[in-house]
């Protein structure tokens, strides 16, 4: 006669939930093992696929959400302004993006290269840092490390975002570009994929802005 097997214990939605999410934060690339976590940190490929299919995710996430972000801010009339208007004021307010091409290299040194490195490393270094304290005393992921790590990344993205004066509302669209970017700290461990993305996000505002003033 065969054996009666043994029923297979249902898996609430909740568990299912917490599982996915924490296979979608796998903090530091692998911190279950954390050995094999520590050895990657000691070289960082650049040319490694792993990160460059994570930042181009990033990129036309960024590409589809910050616009329709910025779309649905006007058409709300949440912002109760006219485009035109809000492009003077942020004319006013962060003048380097209209500067002409030939001041193109101007720009990148102020803006692409100076203002990104500073900010992500008041931004989201901190949380590098805090995963690779975790990784170091070989802390196991869990739930509670996952919200920790989350609720760090959450406020300093979002005092990022605030620092965006242009409008009162205009640190939205900036705290949505930066989420990904904070996914990317968290799911490679390294900082480098989010300061290119910062830096691509920055050359973009800047090109985007000369296709409206031909526009004009």
């Amino acid at each position: 006669m065969e054996r009666e097997r043994a029923p297979i214990p249902k898996i609430s939605r909740i568990s299912r939930l917490r599982s996915r999410i924490l296979d979608c934060f796998a903090i530091g690339t692998d911190l279950l093992t954390p050995a094999k976590a520590r050895e990657q940190i000691g070289a960082d490929p650049l040319f490694d696929l792993y990160f460059w299919k994570r930042i181009i995710k990033v990129l036309l996430i960024n590409a589809f959400t910050v616009p329709m972000v910025v779309a649905l801010l006007f058409l709300s009339g949440l912002v109760d302004e006219p485009f035109s208007k809000a492009m003077d004021t942020f004319q006013k307010s962060y003048p380097a993006f209209f500067w002409p091409l030939d001041q193109f290299f101007k720009f990148t040194e102020s803006y692409v290269i100076k203002t990104v490195v500073i900010e992500e490393l008041f931004t989201r270094s901190p949380v590098r840092i805090l995963i690779a304290l975790l990784i170091l005393f070989k802390k196991e992921l869990n739930w509670w490390l996952v919200l920790l790590v989350l609720s760090v990344g959450l406020f300093l993205n979002y005092q990022w975002a605030g620092n965006h004066t242009v409008h009162e509302l205009v640190w939205l669209p900036v705290f949505v570009a930066g989420l990904p970017w904070l996914w990317l700290v968290i799911r490679t461990n390294r900082l480098w994929p989010s300061v290119f993305c910062h830096v691509a996000a920055n050359l973009s505002i800047y090109f985007l802005i000369k296709i409206y003033q031909l526009l004009l």
